[in-house]
């Protein structure tokens, strides 16, 4: 094939996948819940996983930021931490400032500019007594991991649940 052949296969776009701004392909992030919740001043406190991609592109090369947060009063822009899996995808926690909910907006940039946006909704309790041993339970279970109740109330109310079930 020619110079002109391979100009004209060029123009056609069959040289490889076009993608539209400047060869690169779409960025995409996907969170592993839409909501995560803590206490102001817990630690420990529940991650998200967020998968972020761009085809050709390994993923601890993108960059994940916080951009924005309806509520800063509840968790700031700068409360949010993130930690990279080995998969290059990022886990992140939230430390809360205050009690109620607030939005936080996620955005990961990859090559040629191209970026994704995701929104965590996130909730704070008050402070805890305990704050420094709070501990936060999420997911889902069969009952089967059911843990000892040691406040004698606690106990009625697990007995009665279990009865009713």
């Amino acid at each position: 094939m020619g110079a002109t052949g391979a100009a004209a296969l060029l123009l056609a776009g069959l040289t490889g996948p076009a993608y539209a701004e400047g060869g690169y392909a779409p960025v995409t992030i996907a969170l592993s819940a839409a909501h995560l919740s803590g206490a102001v001043g817990g630690a420990g406190g529940p991650t998200v996983t967020v998968d972020i991609e761009q085809a050709g592109v390994p993923a601890g090369l993108l960059r994940l930021r916080v951009i924005a947060s309806s509520d800063p009063a509840v968790a700031a822009v700068g409360d949010v931490r993130q930690e990279r899996t080995r998969q290059g995808d990022r886990k992140l926690t939230v430390r809360a400032r205050g009690q109620g909910c607030t939005e936080l907006t996620l955005q990961v940039t990859g090559r040629g500019g191209r970026t994704a946006t995701a929104v965590l909704s996130y909730a704070a309790s008050a402070r805890d007594e305990a704050a420094h041993a709070t501990r936060h339970r999420t997911g889902s279970g069969s009952g089967t991991g059911a843990e000892d109740l040691t406040h004698p109330e606690w106990k009625k109310a697990r007995a009665a649940w279990v009865a009713l079930n």
